[in-house]
């Protein structure tokens, strides 16, 4: 089962200090774990995400980039209207992506309600929005990303009240981390805060005070007073 980022985190906390925290002289806190496991899986995503826009041009191809549904987050998001017409407020952020037209961070959107044959929606993006003004009347649904939102057009008669949209999810505590991923997550982030560390002085020695300069080894009875 996928685990909630937190708990990764958790988990990386406890092998870099080897279940023991010593609060006085340790220098990540959790929510330091929280953000490097974070900027690692977003790294994971990104190089899944490069690689395949990199084959798909290389074939000449102009799909959008697919991501398996388990690395996936689901939404189930209310329909409303404003004076552009039918939009969704997405609950949680929707990782972006480098040369992305095609809004990749909303893979999936279906139609909740009303339960009708009509079920996915298809996608489009602003430079194709003109040609759907030359579209005759039909029952398909369109939608492409806006900010937050995932806008609509709609050119048939089917007035869409929820949809159950699947985006690859953005970087926060809940986020559901794919089990494929979590313990390669775990040994890099260790790793990373392990090098972060080296290039930090701690904050305090064992015995409370500031730390000393380093100094080499001398042979104090050769000094003359």
């Amino acid at each position: 089962m996928p685990k909630l980022l937190k708990y990764v985190a958790q988990e990386s906390m406890d092998l870099y200090y080897q279940n023991y925290k010593a609060d006085s002289v340790d220098f990540f806190e959790l929510e330091d774990f929280i953000r490097l496991n974070g900027d690692v899986i977003a790294a994971t995503y990104l190089s899944f995400y490069q690689q395949e826009y990199a084959m798909l041009r290389q074939e000449k191809k102009d799909d959008v980039v697919q991501f398996d549904i388990g690395w996936l987050d689901e939404q189930l998001l209310d329909v409303e209207k404003d004076s552009r017409g039918l939009f969704a407020t997405l609950k949680r952020s929707v990782m972006t992506f480098p040369y992305d037209r095609q809004g990749v961070g909303i893979q999936l959107v279906f139609i909740e309600e009303p339960a009708s044959g009509i079920s996915e929606v298809e996608r489009t993006n602003l430079s194709q929005l003109w040609q759907l003004n030359y579209l005759p009347k039909t029952d398909k649904i369109f939608f492409l990303g806006d900010v937050n939102k995932i806008r609509f057009v709609n050119k048939g008669n089917c007035n869409i009240k929820k949809v159950r949209a699947y985006t690859v999810p953005g970087v926060f505590p809940e986020m559901s981390v794919p089990d494929g991923i979590v313990a390669d997550s775990i040994t890099k982030t260790v790793m990373m805060a392990r090098q972060l560390y080296g290039n930090q002085i701690t904050k305090q020695t064992l015995d409370q005070n500031n730390n000393k300069t380093i100094e080499s080894e001398v042979n104090h009875a050769t000094i003359k007073p």
